[in-house]
């Protein structure tokens, strides 16, 4: 089961908002996995770029999920693509205004929040990715298994930000082939955990 839930941008709504719409989306899914035929005890969270900084967000800053009455541990995995996890400072007006006017805020900031108890992620990032750099992904890995916790960073040669989100719909699967027995072998491993 796939859930693919929207979330208000900016300037519809400014951070912390988005956040809060995505943690609503996730316990809406484990609320509704097994009408849906599903374990919702195997909800996992996967998202790109400013999905995956979202997802980010919900797994290492427990307040979120809390306000549904959930915990970290109540997701199965972490995937993330192209994602930003570490990326101050601002400097973009637009990204600091949404971000509530201070270009150094960490509040933001997945790598921030992380402390080695989240759930297993597996982050894709692309080595010639010049929108979200491939630092983001290596960084949040390296701070969550300094920490005790379980991150796996693949890094993509000669790819960009979109091409990893792409290469699983039909005619673009050459654009980032190692990504779906990845992706694959991971959820498996994460059920049998």
């Amino acid at each position: 089961v796939v859930v693919i839930p929207n979330y208000r941008k900016s300037p519809k709504t400014l951070f912390p908002g988005f956040i809060h719409d995505a943690a609503s989306a996730f316990a809406f899914t484990k609320q509704h996995a097994s009408d849906w035929g599903s374990n919702a005890n195997s909800v996992h969270i996967f998202g790109h770029s400013a999905g995956a900084h979202i997802g980010g967000m919900l797994v290492t800053d427990p307040k979120y999920l809390a306000q549904q009455g959930l915990k970290k541990s109540d997701v199965a995995s972490f995937i993330g693509l192209s994602g930003a996890y570490d990326f101050l400072p601002l400097t973009a007006d637009t990204v600091i205004e949404t971000f509530g006017g201070d270009p150094q805020s960490k509040v933001s900031q997945p790598i921030h929040f992380a402390d080695g108890t989240e759930p297993r992620m597996l982050l894709f990032h692309g080595t010639d990715d010049q929108i979200v750099w491939p630092k983001n992904s290596r960084n949040l890995a390296d701070k969550v298994n300094s920490l005790g916790g379980n991150a796996k960073v693949i890094l993509l040669d000669n790819t960009g930000h979109f091409s990893p989100l792409f290469q699983s719909a039909r005619g673009f699967n050459r654009l980032a082939p190692a990504i779906d027995p990845a992706i694959e072998r991971f959820l498996r491993e994460s059920v049998s955990e």
